[in-house]
């Protein structure tokens, strides 16, 4: 397998388990409690597929919606606003 197989391979496996996760928690986000640093490192994860490969995370509209909710988190939107794009 190529190397982009095998991480379609891998976003198939573990993308359906992200999106589980986040329905449990019941909060939106990873922790029950709400926003927490897990967070942030699966939403920059994802925004990076969705920046470099548009089509795998089209795939999964609930965690389309999930990066949009972090980014959208008043504190967050200020700081990207402010450093502008960066290439990931």
């Amino acid at each position: 397998a190529t190397l982009k197989q095998a991480f379609l391979e891998s976003t198939d496996k573990l993308f359906p388990t992200y999106i589980k996760l986040l329905k449990e928690s019941g909060s939106g986000f990873f922790a029950k409690s709400g926003l927490s640093w897990v967070d942030f490192v699966v939403a920059n994860y994802l925004l990076s597929i969705r920046i470099n490969e548009p089509e795998v995370l089209k795939k999964y509209p609930e965690l389309e919606k999930y990066v949009d909710r972090v980014h959208a988190v008043p504190q967050i939107k200020e700081y990207v606003e402010k450093r502008g794009q960066i290439v990931l």
